[in-house]
């Protein structure tokens, strides 16, 4: 029987219990619960042999007895409560283990939460560009990445009511067409916008005005030749803790052959 198997048993008995605490590094949570029940019930009952020892020893010393009861009354109630004791000992350090296990699991998911506000709370562009450009950082490793695919099209879209999404979006903007890719109007029905990154010289793009989660990268259905570098854009952005999904084509542009890169409100 494996060691998961061996704590999840449901023997109740002491020894049965004592089998299953050694396996408690093992337990499912159902498992643990359990045993905590059970290792509780034990130290109740423990607790409960001390005490009626100690009123067996009283009886005992109050009872006109013979010297040989009075011997074995004595005997009895002095094993009672080293019996007693004991299991108190035992149980309650195996309630004490499984309260540090489920402590311990709590401190986990508090300290995860703790990192996803954090990682929630840290604008994207300082994620993908922590050190503002002077090393390179994720950007360079990111463009290196996709230089392979070669000079693919590429347009953008840009969700309204928040600066985050632009600041992020000049610095994707710039690693793709630092990777040979190439950069085109958005061209497509409703409102767009012109934005550049970095110096005033740099040419300005037109951007899509749109409605995304994220990052959303987006390829046409005839467009099935570009699903690789969009997969690898995606899977970079996501390696860095950027979210980035491919929802399915459902953008307005009319550029084909072109990947459609949109980048909305963290979520």
């Amino acid at each position: 029987m494996s060691s998961a198997a061996n704590t999840n048993q449901i023997g109740r008995g002491p020894f049965a219990v004592l089998s299953r605490a050694k396996y408690i590094a093992y337990a499912t949570e159902r498992g643990r619960d359990r045993l905590l029940r059970d290792a509780e019930r034990l130290e109740n009952w423990a607790a409960g042999l001390v005490l009626g020892a100690i009123v067996l020893e009283a009886v005992v010393w109050i009872s006109p007895l013979s010297p040989l009861l009075f011997k074995l009354g004595n005997f009895a109630a002095d094993a009672a409560v080293a019996v007693g004791i004991y299991g108190e000992m035992r149980f309650g350090h195996i309630v004490s283990d499984i309260l540090k296990f489920r402590l311990a699991a709590a401190n986990a998911r508090a300290a995860d939460a703790q990192e996803q506000l954090r990682r929630f709370r840290t604008p994207r562009h300082q994620t993908i560009d922590p050190d503002g450009g002077m090393t390179g950082g994720h950007m360079a490793r990111i463009t290196e990445n996709l230089r392979r695919f070669g000079p693919i099209q590429f347009d953008t879209g840009l969700a309204a009511g928040s600066g985050e999404p632009m600041h992020f979006l000049w610095r994707l903007e710039k690693v793709l067409r630092d990777a040979g890719w190439i950069h085109l109007d958005w061209m497509g029905v409703g409102p767009s916008l012109t934005a550049t990154q970095g110096s005033p010289l740099d040419r300005f793009w037109v951007n899509g005005i749109v409605w995304a989660d994220d990052v959303e990268i987006h390829v046409g259905p005839l467009d099935e030749t570009l699903r690789a570098a969009a997969e690898a854009l995606a899977m970079a952005l996501n390696e860095i803790g950027i979210a980035a999904a491919m929802p399915g084509f459902g953008t307005h542009s009319a550029n084909v052959n072109t990947i459609h890169v949109l980048v909305g409100l963290k979520q």
